[in-house]
């Protein structure tokens, strides 16, 4: 059965510490990436999601998607200034564009309610979210919040989450 995995960037899988500066270097990146939704993209975001974005949070997202048959909707502001197919492109940078399927609203809402909106809509049984917002009131047994990056112990406690849902 395929469930959802809510994921936020920042304070997730983009730490708020960045250890790498960013140096935008847009012709050999895009001489790299051909990605055509690049073109439209500002150097320092793709920079960003190079330099930043943690590759061992990214794989552990990864790791959870293909586990347990996750695929994942954007619930990060970055929705706000980039299109899905712009967010598919740079997540592609690490290998998590096959799994993003969708994002919550725009509307003017709290975070909480643009999922439970996307749940009404998009009834799945199983599904988590990724946040550094607390909504473990919310959404009990459904969500981790991180605190800078979503780091080995949440994963553990993720996988825990996810197979007390398939149970």
């Amino acid at each position: 059965m395929q469930g959802i995995l809510f994921l936020d960037f920042d304070g997730v899988i983009n730490p708020y510490m960045y250890t790498n500066e960013v140096v935008p270097d847009r012709k050999k990146w895009l001489r790299i990436w051909k990605h055509p939704s690049f073109i439209h993209i500002n150097n320092y975001t793709i920079g960003q999601v190079n330099a930043n974005f943690d590759v061992e949070a990214c794989q552990y997202v990864k790791d959870l998607c293909d586990r347990f048959d996750l695929k994942i909707v954007i619930t990060s502001s970055w929705k706000e200034f980039y299109s899905l197919k712009q967010i598919k492109a740079l997540l592609s940078l690490r290998q998590l564009d096959p799994y993003v399927i969708d994002t919550t609203s725009k509307d003017n809402q709290s975070r909480p309610d643009k999922i439970r909106a996307y749940l009404k809509l998009h009834p799945v049984k199983i599904y988590l979210i990724l946040d550094d917002i607390d909504m473990r009131d919310s959404f009990p047994d459904h969500c981790i919040k991180t605190y800078n990056l979503f780091s080995k112990a949440q994963y553990q406690l993720a996988i825990q989450l996810l197979e007390a849902q398939h149970a």
